[in-house]
């Protein structure tokens, strides 16, 4: 079957992204194609600029996920490496043409493709031409609620400051961190507060440090929470910057304490910066602390619980 092919980053699939999936799924539901993204598993700017790598919104598994649940039906991910590096515009073409049967290709303005990136919106049209191609360029100028400009530098900026509510809002979905449950101290256990640590990627994007009311996903299983970013400075001299998630409660009422999490996947997701990361006095002033922030959230969110989570 010949396809309709997106290509892009696709970094944190926010709503300006989803533009170019809707618009691609027309082209293919008009002509009976079927559509396939294009995407990578490292931001090009990363090849090109190791030192100063770009921190990712979505790892490649969270990206193909959420491009599979816009409607896309296939999901290819390639590294982006020297090989890839040195392909021309037109070859780059040529190899969507031979590879995925493209009839059509997707992309947003400010797409660059092909070595140098010497592919762009002006001329995509004329080299798919040669390929027997139509070429589609979508204006990603999407505004939010606010007004502004969506985009993946927007996303990565409200994340970086904590600003939540405006990087949902941009993403059309909760801010979230995927990663496997691992073990801790075990102090929140101990305290009463079923705690899981999440094993993050090293260049995934966190949010600024601080306590944060959110939610968690295991399986099918949904939890209201507060998790942690941070070091943990009443508690111990750490070095490495870890998220703590203490699970408050559950949609199907099951007792905390008995669950055991630990090595499942879990996805966080940020509702709302509650506090800055800071040293407490003594430890029972940072489990009162804990038993303030539980409750702010249970009383703004716990009873929205079911209707907010879309992460």
């Amino acid at each position: 079957m010949k396809n309709v092919v997106i290509t892009g980053n696709f970094d944190g699939v926010h709503l300006g992204h989803r533009r170019v999936v809707e618009t691609a799924k027309k082209i293919a539901d008009e002509q009976g194609f079927s559509t396939v993204a294009f995407t990578f598993s490292n931001h090009p700017r990363n090849f090109f600029r190791p030192q100063d790598p770009l921190y990712f919104i979505t790892s490649p598994s969270e990206k193909e996920r959420l491009l599979l649940a816009c409607g896309v039906a296939r999901v290819e991910t390639v590294d982006f490496n020297a090989a890839f590096a040195a392909i021309s515009a037109e070859d780059f073409l040529a190899l969507l043409k031979e590879k995925y049967d493209c009839a059509a290709v997707v992309c947003g303005k400010n797409t660059t493709f092909g070595r140098f990136g010497e592919g762009n919106a002006d001329n995509v049209a004329s080299l798919a031409e040669k390929q027997g191609m139509q070429a589609v360029v979508c204006d990603l100028k999407t505004l939010d609620a606010d007004g502004e400009q969506i985009s993946s530098s927007a996303v990565r900026r409200y994340v970086s400051d904590g600003n939540m509510q405006k990087a949902s809002m941009m993403l059309g979905r909760l801010f979230s961190l995927s990663g496997q449950t691992v073990h801790g101290k075990g102090l929140g256990s101990g305290w009463g507060f079923p705690t899981v640590n999440t094993r993050f990627e090293p260049l995934q994007l966190l949010p600024k440090r601080g306590v944060y009311a959110t939610c968690a996903k295991v399986g099918k299983d949904l939890f209201l929470s507060v998790t942690n970013v941070g070091k943990r400075p009443t508690v111990g001299n750490f070095d490495e910057i870890t998220i703590e998630t203490n699970i408050i409660s559950r949609l199907d009422g099951e007792n905390l304490p008995s669950l055991d999490l630990y090595g499942e996947d879990v996805r966080v997701g940020f509702l709302e910066f509650l506090r800055e990361e800071k040293k407490f006095s003594s430890v029972e002033a940072l489990k009162t602390e804990i038993e303030k922030n539980r409750a702010y959230t249970v009383e703004k969110y716990g009873s929205q619980f079911s209707k907010i989570v879309k992460f």
